[in-house]
């Protein structure tokens, strides 16, 4: 990807963690330039996905352009 690329995101988390991560939506969105940020409950879809483990919270990104 290219700096300047705006990208959709999808994000994998348990709903107490999206709940937080909702509020923080427009600046995640803002920091990763994403076009479309979306919190799913299934496996999230793109041409580039990974799961990250961050202290006690299993995430899973798909993005895609």
């Amino acid at each position: 990807l290219e700096v300047e690329d705006r990208i959709t995101v999808e994000v994998l988390v348990d709903e107490g963690a999206m709940a937080i991560l909702e509020e923080w939506k427009d600046h995640i969105a803002g920091e990763v330039r994403a076009q479309n940020l979306s919190f799913v409950v299934e496996k999230p879809s793109g041409s580039l996905v990974k799961s990250w483990s961050i202290d006690d919270l299993d995430i899973e990104i798909g993005i895609s352009q």
